[in-house]
């Protein structure tokens, strides 16, 4: 167990926090928990939530997987994170113009 944390610790801690926060999105579609209390409102609180909540899933997911890669290659775990970094926030971005503040 000790060995698994060494090696995997944080991957998991960051999937346990997306999962975390995406149940409050898609069950309570608290918004002001990851938007902090900007003034600003939202296009569509609903939809976001919704979006961004699958996305903080899948990102969780990721980091899952990059848990599991790292007990078979490091370099490949870093290479698939770093590229689920960089989808995500691209989505996210979409989500904050599709849905965000105007």
């Amino acid at each position: 167990m000790d060995q698994i944390l060494q090696v995997a610790g944080i991957p998991i801690l960051t999937a346990v926090v997306c999962v975390f926060f995406a149940i409050k999105l898609l069950v309570f579609k608290d918004t002001d928990s990851i938007r902090g209390n900007m003034n600003r409102k939202l296009k569509d609180k609903d939809l976001y939530a919704r979006y961004a909540g699958i996305l903080l899933l899948v990102f969780g997911v990721c980091s899952l997987i990059m848990a599991a890669l790292l007990f078979v290659n490091t370099t490949a775990a870093l290479i698939q994170i770093g590229i689920s970094v960089l989808i995500t926030a691209l989505l996210w971005r979409k989500v904050e113009e599709n849905y965000g503040a105007d």
